[in-house]
């Protein structure tokens, strides 16, 4: 006998964002554009189970998540033409990203709580959760596989090239550097994975 079951799931999505350009005209020969970018989200997906377990959150085993992010930018570009043929370009950009993925159970000591030893450790924050449950029939519950995940990257990039027109050629040639610095920092089973054989009616 197959029992149906229905989930209401909880979605928030908060975005704010700033975009601006500037440009100035130095001369016929000179130009300036400065790009600047600002923006941040909150998401929340919540328990898919809410309402149906004891645990708050306890649905979350990657469906479910707090995440919120960051992003900033810097962008500037110079032009000089140094004749109607001869042309100077000068780039800078420099980005900044940082992103935070909980679990919903996040820094909560579930398993101790609920009698599963050997999971949490007083030193990783990243333990202190519970367990992700894989019930043998398609239908996981407990905590996230790998949250929480943290990414914080910073980029810069600088590029100057010349632009030529000889007789009826073109002629490009130029530098670019770029610098990219990422930090990610997350584990995978930081709380354990386990999975129960045998048929749960829902």
């Amino acid at each position: 006998m197959v029992q149906q079951f229905s989930v209401r799931q909880k979605f928030k999505q908060n975005f704010n964002n700033i975009d601006s350009r500037y440009n100035w005209d130095f001369s016929a020969r000179d130009r300036l554009s400065v790009i600047y970018h600002y923006g941040d989200y909150d998401f929340l997906t919540g328990d898919r189970f809410a309402g149906h377990i004891p645990v708050n959150g306890g649905g979350d085993a990657d469906s479910g998540d707090a995440e919120n992010a960051r992003d900033q930018g810097i962008y500037v570009t110079q032009t000089h033409s140094f004749s109607d043929r001869w042309l100077n370009e000068f780039r800078f950009g420099y980005s900044h990203f940082r992103l935070a993925q909980l679990s919903l159970l996040d820094n909560r000591n579930l398993s101790d709580q609920f009698g599963v030893g050997n999971i949490f450790v007083p030193d990783f924050p990243a333990t202190a959760a519970f367990p992700d449950i894989f019930l043998g029939t398609g239908y996981t519950t407990g905590g996230s596989t790998f949250k929480p995940l943290r990414f914080l990257d910073s980029n810069v990039q600088l590029a100057d090239s010349i632009s030529a027109k000889i007789g009826n050629h073109d002629f490009k040639t130029g530098v670019d550097y770029r610098h990219l610095r990422a930090n990610p920092n997350f584990s995978i089973f930081q709380r354990d994975s386990s999975s129960t054989a045998g048929h749960f009616p829902v």
